[in-house]
C-alpha cells in the first residue's frame, strides 16, 4: 500500500513467477477535504475504488551478453536463434540488460506501434541495443499501424541502424520518452509526423521528461503531416528534461523546420538541449515537389517558443537553403550559437523576408549569446534584438552579420569592416553537392561550406572527423532452447512489458 499524491512518482515492488502473472492494482481516492488540487465548486463524479487488471508475462530469451534474432517472418514461439528468429515485438518485449535484439535485413511492416515501455530498461553498464544485423539495414514500414512506430519509454537503451519510414499522419515515427537512451544511424524519412522527437507527457512531473538522450549520425528527411505545419526532421520540444543531444545529424526537406526545440508558456520551461556539428538545409517543401506546390515554416534550426527561457547551444552546425530562417530563436529569450555558418536562407521563394539569423524576443529581457557566426547571402539583414543586454554580439569581430537582403553578397561583415567572400569556401554549389554521414558517423561536407585559409580561424562552422566512432559487434547468439524465467528483476508492474 501506498499514498499517492498527484503529480509525484511511487514505485512499488510486487512478486512475480515465470509465466503469466495477473495482478489488481486498487487506487482509493482521498475523501473530499483531502482533494487539495479541486477548486470550490469542483468534485469527483466518484470516491469509488478504481480497480485496474495488469497482467505481465515473465519470460527471458538467453542471458547478457547474447543476442536475439528476429527477422521479418519471425514467429513469438521461437526461440531467437539465427535460423529459429523471433518476431520484433515478443524480442524487444523481453530482451535483457546487456542483450541485443539484432533485426535481420529486410522491411517490417508494423501493424501497431513498438512500444518499450518504461521499467524494461537496459543499465548504464549494460544497454540493451536494437540493431539491424552488420551485413544488411532493416526497415520499419509503418503505414499500417494506426500508432505510429518506436515509442521509446525505457531507460539505457541503444538503437543502430535502422530505417523508419511510412507513418500515418500525426503519428511519432521514433519517440523518445526514456532516459540515457542513444540512438545512432537511423534514417527516418518521408513520415506523416516529425522524424525523431524527444517528448514526454505533459500531465507527468519534471522529473519524468525525457533527459540525457543523444541522438547521433541520423538523418530526417521528407517528412510532411497532412497540414504541412507541424513535421520537423528532428524535435526536442514541449515537455523535455535536461541533457538532451543531438550531433552529427542531418535535416532536410521537412515540411516544417530541420530542428524544433519549441516550448510552451501552458507547459512551461524545458530543459536545455545541445544541438552541434549538425546540418540543417532545404526544408519548408518535400524534395519530390520542386515547383513547391506545398510548403511549410522551414525554418533551419527553431531554438524556441512563446519567449520561454532555455539556453539551448546551437554549436558547429550549417544551415543553408531553408525556406525561411537558417537559426531562429524563436522568441526564446536566452539562446547560444556558437561556431555556425548560414548561408542562403530565405532566398528559396522571391520576395521572402527570411534572414539567415534572428534573435529576437518579447520577453522584458535578454540574455544572448553568439561568438563566431557566419553569415552570408539571405533574403534580407539578420535580425538581432537585445533587451536591457549589453551588446557583446554585434560589436564582437568573430561574428559576420548579414546587414542587407535580396542576396547582396557584399553585405556580410564584421564590426571591423571585413567582408565575407565567396573565396572563404570550398565551394558553394548547393545545388550539385549535398551533405552525407561518413563512415565514422561524422557529418561529411564534401567541399560545401567547407572554409579555406582565407576564412577567419574564429568564425563559421568547421565540421570534423569523429574522433571516437561507434564499433558494434554482434554477440554470440542465445543459447537456450525455450524461453525461461527472467535473469533479472522486472520493473513495476505498471511498466513492465505486456
Amino acid at each position: 500500500t501506498a499514498a499517492v499524491t498527484p503529480g509525484e512518482w511511487v514505485e512499488l515492488t510486487a512478486p512475480l513467477e515465470d509465466g503469466t502473472n495477473h495482478l489488481v492494482a486498487e487506487l482509493t481516492p482521498a475523501p473530499r477535504e483531502e482533494q487539495t488540487q479541486l477548486g470550490e465548486y469542483e468534485d469527483l463524479s466518484s470516491y469509488d475504488v478504481v480497480t485496474t487488471d495488469i497482467p505481465i508475462e515473465v519470460r527471458r530469451y538467453g542471458e547478457a551478453g547474447q543476442a536475439i534474432h528476429v527477422a521479418p517472418d519471425g514467429d513469438e514461439d521461437s526461440t531467437g536463434r539465427p535460423n529459429d528468429p523471433l518476431d520484433l515485438h515478443t524480442a524487444v518485449g523481453f530482451a535483457q540488460p546487456g542483450q541485443q535484439v539484432v533485426l535481420h535485413t529486410g522491411t517490417y511492416p508494423l501493424d501497431r506501434a513498438l512500444t518499450i515501455h518504461r521499467g524494461n530498461d537496459g543499465t548504464a553498464e549494460a544497454p540493451i541495443t536494437l540493431m539491424s544485423e552488420t551485413e544488411g539495414r532493416a526497415t520499419l514500414e509503418l503505414s499500417g499501424s494506426a500508432d505510429g512506430g518506436i515509442d521509446l519509454r525505457g531507460d539505457y537503451w541503444h538503437l543502430y541502424d535502422l530505417e523508419i519510414t511510412g507513418s500515418q499522419g500525426y503519428e511519432k515515427p521514433l519517440l523518445i520518452q526514456g532516459h540515457h537512451n542513444v540512438v545512432e544511424r537511423i534514417e527516418s524519412h518521408h513520415n506523416g509526423d516529425t522524424g525523431v522527437q524527444i517528448s514526454g507527457n505533459q500531465n507527468e512531473p519534471y522529473e519524468l521528461w525525457p533527459s540525457h538522450n543523444l541522438v547521433l549520425s541520423s538523418v530526417a528527411h521528407n517528412n510532411a503531416d497532412p497540414l504541412a505545419n507541424d513535421a520537423d526532421g528532428f524535435a526536442a520540444k514541449l515537455t523535455v528534461g535536461d541533457g538532451n543531444v543531438f550531433r552529427y545529424c542531418i535535416a532536410h526537406h521537412n515540411i516544417d523546420d530541420g530542428w524544433d526545440l519549441y516550448a510552451k508558456s501552458t507547459t512551461g520551461e524545458i530543459g536545455d538541449v545541445v544541438v552541434e556539428d549538425s546540418v540543417a538545409y532545404d526544408n519548408g517543401w518535400l524534395e519530390d515537389d520542386p515547383e513547391m506546390e506545398l510548403t511549410g515554416e522551414g525554418n533551419g534550426f527553431k531554438l524556441g517558443g512563446e519567449s520561454m527561457p532555455g539556453q539551448h547551444v546551437l554549436r558547429n552546425s550549417i544551415a543553408y537553403g531553408n525556406l525561411a530562417k537558417g537559426i531562429t530563436s524563436n522568441s526564446g529569450p536566452d539562446v547560444r550559437v556558437f561556431d555556425v555558418t548560414a548561408y542562403e536562407n530565405g532566398l528559396v521563394l522571391p520576395g521572402s523576408s527570411a534572414v539567415n539569423l534572428q534573435l529576437t524576443t518579447s520577453a522584458a529581457t535578454t540574455d544572448y549569446a553568439a561568438e563566431g557566426v557566419l553569415s552570408y547571402v539571405a533574403g534580407r539583414a539578420d535580425d538581432i534584438g537585445l533587451r536591457e543586454q549589453e551588446d557583446t554580439i554585434t560589436t564582437d569581430p568573430s561574428n559576420y552579420f548579414t546587414y542587407a537582403g535580396d542576396g547582396a553578397r557584399d553585405a556580410s561583415r564584421n564590426s571591423e569592416g571585413v567582408h565575407v567572400a565567396d573565396d572563404w569556401f570550398v565551394s558553394l554549389d548547393t545545388h550539385g553537392l549535398r551533405p552525407e554521414i561518413a563512415v565514422d558517423g561524422s557529418v561529411e561536407m564534401r567541399g560545401l561550406l567547407e572554409l579555406t585559409d582565407a576564412a577567419p580561424a574564429d568564425a563559421g562552422a568547421r565540421l570534423a572527423p569523429n574522433p571516437d566512432p561507434t564499433s558494434i559487434e554482434v554477440h554470440p547468439p542465445v543459447e537456450s532452447d525455450r524461453p525461461g524465467p527472467p535473469a533479472h528483476a522486472p520493473g513495476p508492474p505498471d511498466h513492465a512489458p505486456g
